[in-house]
């Protein structure tokens, strides 16, 4: 069942246009990562080996969806950690076979920041481990009550500290809709979260977080509109 997160206030320090990766969050509610157990963390070693961190959500047994701004350097490069305990302490770990960055994915706007992540086994539907599901729809007004997930790191940590959340409520805006996106605003940041989580409305994964920029006086968070990919989603998924 959905558990809807209803913080006050979840800040994150970012920069203009930039991803949403992950780090301190400050403030914000702690979340049982065993009442989100889709949530997953991705740990990438890039081109220059440097150690990238982000957030993904399993979306079936064998596929995690996270931004295509955390794309490794090699499919063997990436770690998915997932399975953590209350605590956010004990995890699982498992590979991935191949990576599906969307193929309109721009790298200077975020655009299509979206990508799925092929494992290399699948993860055991359990009590404990159960994917979430797409929004295969728009709906005909922005989806609300909506929150975002993501993993808190400790300053050079490795591996995450605990799970955070805090409710978003989205707004209309047109750059956003041309960009293929949902959009939150807040002055200290009201969503937030490591790149590549989910955007959950009524249950349901309708965006990836994916980056942010200043405007007005305030910061515009942008999550990748997933019932706008939807066609490209199911025919990954069909035919791997």
């Amino acid at each position: 069942m959905f558990l809807f997160c209803n913080l006050a206030v979840l800040m994150l320090l970012l920069t203009f246009e930039s991803p949403v990766h992950a780090g301190k969050i400050i403030g914000g509610h702690e979340v049982d990562p065993l009442k989100r157990s889709y949530m997953v963390f991705l740990r990438m070693m890039t081109a220059d080996n440097k150690l990238e961190r982000c957030g993904g959500f399993l979306i079936r047994e064998d596929f995690v969806m996270t931004a295509a701004h955390c794309k490794a350097e090699n499919h063997e490069s990436y770690e998915v950690f997932y399975g953590f305990d209350e605590h956010s302490k004990n995890h699982k770990k498992v590979s991935v076979k191949k990576e599906f960055p969307h193929h309109l994915y721009n790298n200077t706007v975020f655009t299509h920041d979206i990508m799925l992540l092929k494992l290399s086994h699948n993860v055991s539907s359990t009590h404990h481990i159960k994917h979430i599901e797409l929004a295969q729809e728009e709906s005909s007004s922005l989806p609300s009550p909506c929150s975002v997930c993501g993993w808190e790191l400790e300053s050079n940590a490795n591996m995450p500290s605990k799970l955070m959340g805090v409710s978003v409520t989205l707004v209309e805006n047109e750059d956003c809709v041309k960009q293929h996106a949902y959009c939150s605003r807040g002055r200290t940041g009201t969503s937030g979260g490591d790149s590549g989580g989910p955007l959950i409305c009524n249950g349901l994964a309708y965006g990836v977080v994916s980056a942010s920029r200043s405007d007005n006086g305030s910061t515009l968070y942008k999550y990748t509109n997933i019932p706008d990919t939807i066609g490209w989603i199911n025919n990954i998924l069909k035919e791997n």
